[in-house]
């Protein structure tokens, strides 16, 4: 049941319908199926195919995180460090970040190196911050890949960052977007080529990103 229920979520094979994923994650999440109730968290979550609530995502994950289940250990983590449906406890979140990304899960793992990264709730530690980000690059984890190159860019090795940095992009991360581009505009590792560097800008402009936007804005009226 809840392998019909991705298969509407992402839309494998038929069009997508959060509200037919929902159903039946709903109907596996009741045989006491830990990832289906996983998945119904998210739909809470972010509204997906049922009315929007935090309060009941944070309970679905926090009743499968306790279980054992990995992925809402690290969801609920988000929560905690966000404040959605839950007091906002930075050192809760990362007690789950950390049992999380200890079983080798990617998005936690990264979730820890910015933690490190940044000093959210720990002291700030630039080594520990970058030896999490490479185990999740290395699961090819897109935010980790374009952390990654973004610390070797920042050491100027530039043709390290563009092999990042494309790892990224191919999954459509849009701050490596935004970076591969300003490599390309400022030959950094690559040759100069305009048109790419716009192409790449455009790419992160959609999805948000305001240095590219301010990036487009700048080339148009050169």
């Amino acid at each position: 049941m809840t392998f019909i229920g991705y298969t509407y979520y992402y839309g494998y094979g038929v069009p997508p319908d959060h509200f037919e994923a929902f159903k039946w994650f709903q109907k596996a999440a009741d045989s006491g199926y830990l990832p289906a109730q996983g998945s119904l968290g998210n739909c809470y979550e972010h509204g997906y195919g049922v009315a929007k609530n935090q309060k009941t995502a944070v309970e679905l994950y926090r009743k499968t995180a306790e279980q054992g289940y990995v992925p809402t250990q690290c969801y609920l983590g988000w929560c905690y460090e966000n404040g959605k449906g839950v007091d906002k406890n930075i050192r809760t979140a990362i007690g789950l970040y950390r049992k999380a990304a200890d079983q080798g899960f990617a998005a936690a793992q990264y979730a820890l190196g910015v933690c490190y990264h940044y000093g959210r709730g720990v002291r700030e530690d630039h080594g520990e911050a970058l030896s999490w980000y490479w185990k999740a690059a290395l699961q090819d984890y897109a935010p980790a890949q374009s952390a990654v190159g973004s610390w070797f860019f920042r050491a100027k090795d530039y043709p390290e960052a563009v092999r990042w940095y494309r790892k990224a992009v191919d999954q459509d991360e849009v701050s490596a977007q935004f970076m591969l581009g300003l490599c390309y505009e400022m030959e950094l590792g690559v040759p100069k080529n305009l048109d790419k560097a716009i192409e790449l800008y455009r790419l992160a402009a959609k999805q948000g990103n305001e240095d590219a936007q301010k990036a487009l804005q700048r080339l148009e009226k050169e």
